[in-house]
């Protein structure tokens, strides 16, 4: 869980991105490299400010080698007391959901829809659900050994699957992408 000075990190949407990306591949300072692995990709400032941001907030570190690495294997804003904090990280996620429900064909991008007519009892039962669901993302992703794709999941937010393939690159063009899921109701 993120300490308040970390709470920056939600101020735009590439911050998680690189933060995953440099923990995907061996990133030795080609910021437009890894810029353009984005998609949307950004400028190679931005790719900078991110690598730079993430090593000041202590959510990548440099190892003896030079390359860059994620300090811990999953990150959470957790039940922060000011949930405003996270908004942006949220709309900017949102934005890019939309874009993505434009340009992507639907096996790629999962996204789903559900109006349900339920009592207050109910409603509190499938807010529980939802939470535990993402608690069972993050132990999932926390024990995850083998990562060669970025999925990253913030409540009811889902990546793009991954590609037959799951190269790198495939998995750097994942954005995130918000569906209304909840374990096994889509």
């Amino acid at each position: 869980m993120l300490e308040a000075f970390q709470m920056e990190y939600f101020k735009k949407w590439y911050y998680a991105a690189v933060r995953e990306l440099v923990g995907l591949i061996d990133f030795q300072g080609d910021y437009k490299r890894l810029a353009g692995m984005l998609q949307p990709s950004i400028t190679s400032n931005e790719a900078m400010e991110a690598v730079q941001l993430l090593l000041k907030l202590k959510l990548i570190r440099k190892t003896a080698q030079g390359r860059l690495e994620k300090v811990d294997k999953v990150v959470s804003s957790g039940t922060t007391n000011n949930p405003g904090l996270v908004k942006p990280a949220i709309r900017e996620n949102l934005d890019l959901a939309y874009r993505a429900l434009e340009e992507y064909p639907v096996k790629i991008r999962p996204f789903s829809y559900l109006t349900l007519s339920i009592s207050e009892e109910s409603f509190l039962r499938i807010h529980e659900t939802l939470k535990s669901f993402r608690k069972e993302i993050l132990d999932i992703a926390a024990h995850d050994e083998g990562a060669d794709r970025r999925a990253p999941r913030r409540d009811q937010q889902a990546g793009r699957p991954a590609s037959p393939a799951g190269s790198v690159r495939a998995a750097a063009r994942r954005r995130y992408a918000p569906v209304q899921r909840r374990n096994g109701l889509e």
